[in-house]
C-alpha cells in the first residue's frame, strides 16, 4: 500500500530532519552529550514505526486481501513470522542509516559551534544501535497488535495509548506513577537515547529487552488468533 512507503518516508524524514534541526538551533551545556540530543527525533519517528507495523498486517484485513495471502500459504504462523522477520529487518536497517546520519551530522553542528562533546564511543554505539533496536521491536509490538486486533485504527489507538499514556498520567498518579513511567516504552526509548542516569528502573539494555517482551507477548497473542479464528 502507499501508505506503508509514506510512513516508512516520514520516520527517516522525522530521525534525520529533527536531528539536523537541533543540531543548527540548540544550545547544550557544554560537555553535553550532543549524540543524544541529535536523535531526539526517534521519540517522535517511534509512532511511524510502530504503525508501520500494524499496517504491516492490518491493512491487509482492511483491504481483504489476507485472504488470497492465507489461501496462497496456509500455515499461518509462519506467514506472521515472515512478516516479522521482513519488517523488522527493513526497519532495522533503515533506522541504522537514518540515526547514524543524524547523530554524526548533528554532533557534528553541535561541536563546530558549541564544543567538544561528551559522549563517548559506547554511548554512541548505545544510542544509534540502541535506538534503532528499539524501532523494530516497537514495530513487531504494533504487529502483534494489528494482528490480534485486526483493524488498523484500533491498533494504532491502542499502541499509542501504551506508548505515550504511561508517561502522561505516571506524574499524576499518588502511588505507582513512577513505576509505570520507568518499564513503559517511551522511558525504555529514552534510556537507550541518554543512558537513562539514575531514573529507576532496568537499564538501557534491560529496557530494551522487557519492550521485547512486551511485542513478543503481543505476536504470540496475535499468532494464536491469527491460528484459530477465521480472517
Amino acid at each position: 500500500m502507499r501508505s506503508t512507503v509514506w510512513t516508512l518516508l516520514v520516520m527517516v524524514v522525522l530521525i534525520l530532519g529533527l536531528g539536523v534541526l537541533l543540531g543548527g538551533v540548540a544550545d547544550p551545556k557544554v560537555k553535553d552529550d550532543y549524540v543524544s540530543i541529535s536523535l531526539i527525533g526517534v521519540m517522535i519517528a517511534q509512532i511511524a514505526a510502530a504503525t508501520l507495523g500494524v499496517l504491516t498486517i492490518a491493512a491487509e484485513y482492511t483491504t481483504g486481501m489476507i485472504r488470497t495471502t492465507l489461501t496462497a500459504h496456509p500455515r499461518r504462523v509462519r506467514v506472521l513470522v515472515a512478516k516479522g522477520l521482513v519488517f523488522a529487518g527493513l526497519i532495522l536497517v533503515v533506522a541504522l542509516v537514518a540515526n547514524t546520519l543524524a547523530a554524526v551530522i548533528g554532533d557534528a553542528m553541535l561541536t563546530s559551534r558549541i564544543g567538544d562533546s561528551a559522549a563517548k564511543d559506547s554511548d554512541f554505539f548505545r544510542s544509534v544501535v540502541g535506538s534503532s533496536l528499539y524501532l523494530a521491536v516497537i514495530g513487531l509490538f504494533g504487529l502483534g497488535l494489528g494482528t490480534l486486533l485486526r483493524h488498523s485504527a484500533g491498533a494504532i489507538t491502542a499502541l499509542l495509548g501504551i506508548i505515550l499514556l504511561p508517561m502522561i498520567i505516571g506524574p499524576m498518579l499518588p502511588s505507582g506513577g513512577d513505576k509505570l513511567m520507568q518499564y513503559s516504552p517511551m522511558f525504555a526509548l529514552i534510556k537507550l537515547i541518554d543512558g537513562g542516569g539514575d531514573t529507576g528502573g532496568p537499564g538501557p539494555w534491560g529496557s530494551l529487552l522487557l519492550i521485547a517482551v512486551y511485542a513478543g507477548i503481543a505476536l504470540i497473542a496475535g499468532g494464536v488468533r491469527l491460528k484459530t479464528r477465521d480472517v
